[in-house]
């Protein structure tokens, strides 16, 4: 017996849990925009990383669900590329973005008297133009140097999902 039979059960599967995926994070972000009392750095913060969170899943969930209904799944090289870079990106910018999440509460608890004074809604900001800045800038150089590896065989990947492991059947080893 083979995963094969099981493609219609996993699609259904992995489109409701995209769907809440979506409609989660949407209602989140729709709550904290449209509520003025929740206008405050960590309410923003919230509204952000729900977001990235919509992002993060579009990246991997679509080209998923759409190999499941394939006979045989498969991406291309650049495509590949691209989707590591993005995963790997936003993954980065979650991270970052939780950091000064931390941060964040760190200063609400131990500067409470300094707090609205300290976390402005410029500095909110500017924390997360760092995040997405180091997010999207971390991952280029492994990126770029993969794509410049001279791969062997099909440029069509067969996987639903590419890392670098993947990748690593295609690299012929000629440098």
């Amino acid at each position: 017996m083979t995963l094969k039979n099981f493609h219609r059960p996993i699609f259904v599967i992995l489109l409701v849990i995209y769907l809440l995926i979506l409609s989660g994070n949407s209602i989140i972000f729709t709550l904290i925009y449209a509520h003025p009392h929740l206008h405050i750095p960590m309410y923003y913060f919230v509204a952000i990383l729900a977001v990235l969170e919509v992002f993060y899943t579009t990246v991997t969930m679509p080209k998923m669900l759409a190999d499941l209904q394939k006979s045989t799944p498969s991406i291309s090289l650049h495509g590949c590329l691209l989707q590591i870079y993005f995963f790997h990106s936003l993954g980065i910018t979650e991270a970052c973005l939780l950091t000064v999440m931390a941060y964040d509460r760190y200063l609400a608890i131990c500067t409470l008297l300094k707090y609205s004074t300290t976390m402005t809604t410029k500095l909110c900001f500017q924390l997360v133009l760092g995040c997405c800045a180091c997010g999207f800038t971390c991952p280029l150089p492994e990126v770029i140097l993969t794509s410049q590896l001279p791969f062997c065989g099909p440029s069509r990947i067969k996987h639903m999902f590419c890392d670098f492991p993947p990748l690593r059947y295609h690299f012929s080893g000629k440098i």
